[in-house]
Parts: C-alpha cells; structure tokens; sequence
C-alpha cells in the first residue's frame, strides 16, 4: 500500500508543483517536507488536510494513510500487533455503529454561557474590562482555570486549552467595538501557528469562513 509521503510526493510531481512552493503554503520548512516525502517525518493531521486543500483532493484518502502510519509507529513491530490489531477493529467497528449523542463543542459551550452571564456583563452600566471578559470567555469557553499572566495584550491571547488557543478583540467602548472589526490583517498578525485552532472573539469579523478555514480560526462573536 502506497504510503502517506509517497501519495504527497506522487500528487505534486504530477501537478508538477515544486517543493518550496507546497512547503511555503502549509509553512513549514522545504527540508521537512522533503522528509515527509520520504517517511522520515510524520506530519500534524491539519497539514494534511491543509495539503489536501492544496492539491484539491479528497482529503480523506490522505487521512486513512496518516492514521494508519500512526498506528503503525505505534505498534512498532510487536509480535501482538496484529492480534491486536483485529480487536481494535472490532471494536472501533461497534463504536461505529451505535448511535452517538451530539457533543457540544466549545462554541456550543460558550453560547450555553451566555444567557445570564454576557447578559449581565453588557447590559449594566459598564462595560466589563479587558481581564473580566477574557476571564469569563476563557473559563466559559474551556472549563479551564483562567491565568491573567498568560494574557497578552499585544497579541490578544488570553489562553489555551489542548485543542485551541484563544484570542480576544476587545476593548471596553462602544464606538471602538463598533469599528474594530475582525480583518486579514490582523489575523497575519498573530502570532505563528502551532496546529492548535484559534479561537477568536470579536465585536465583527471582515473576512469570509474560507479565510478563517486557511488559518485554522474559529470567530465567536462578543454579543455587546
């Protein structure tokens, strides 16, 4: 079975794409992609999918062949492997099967918090500052116990959890809530990708869901 690196390399010698350009896109470096290529390095799933896009392919394919290497690493040879293997099977096979109860992702979360909590923080007679928001938001957001001193006002980081890093816009005035818009520009200034999601809060958002889809961006709108 032709392996992950193999189908990467095969798809862009056939659209006769030159190795600097695919790193660039996904932004890694022509070295490492070099090593993907070949098996000496595994990639994140999102570059994947990121380079699925690139080569507008299905992207599920590449994902069967990204797994099935992870399981592979994994196994690494033991002599139970494939016995074990079978089991897995089996029982990924049921798992499959039986209906499944929707799970709230974060933004689920976040707008079951909402109700009385945003409610109250707009509507009084001030707005909440930067920290009260970002406190609300995160723990709202994550379940997590919010660390003001992980906050970053030039970069507007507030946190993170294990799948996303949060990001809020904000600053307590209506007229600025009103005018500062989530745009391009400042997305390209954030700061570099880590294969976490960003989730970002803002008064507005300029830019179109393709755009936030290409720089791994989820927009939670700040209700004010």
């Amino acid at each position: 079975m032709e392996t992950l690196g193999a189908a990467i390399k095969k798809l862009r010698e056939e659209q006769n794409i030159p190795l600097r350009k695919v790193a660039a896109y996904i932004d890694i470096d022509q070295a490492i992609l070099s090593k993907i290529e070949h098996g000496a390095r595994r990639p994140k799933r999102e570059q994947v999918i990121e380079l699925a896009k690139y080569f507008k392919v299905d992207e599920k394919p590449l994902l069967i062949k990204w797994l099935a290497g992870k399981i592979l690493e994994e196994v690494d040879g033991d002599e139970y492997a494939v016995d074990a293997l079978q089991v897995a099977s089996q029982i990924l096979k049921r798992i499959v099967e039986e209906p499944k109860e929707d799970k709230p992702s974060v933004l689920d979360y976040l707008k079951l918090g909402e109700a009385p909590g945003m409610e109250k923080m707009f509507h009084s007679n001030k707005l909440p500052t930067y920290i009260e928001l970002a406190r609300y938001l995160f723990k709202t957001a994550t379940g997590k116990k919010f660390d003001e001193n992980l906050v970053d006002i030039q970069t507007n980081f507030i946190g993170e959890d294990k799948e996303y890093e949060l990001y809020l816009f904000y600053m307590p005035n209506q007229d600025w809530l009103k005018n500062n818009a989530l745009t391009l520009n400042m997305i390209n200034r954030l700061p570099g990708y880590t294969g976490k999601k960003r989730l970002i809060f803002a008064s507005l958002k300029y830019v179109d869901d393709e755009t936030c889809v290409k720089h791994h961006i989820e927009f939670a709108k700040i209700p004010y």
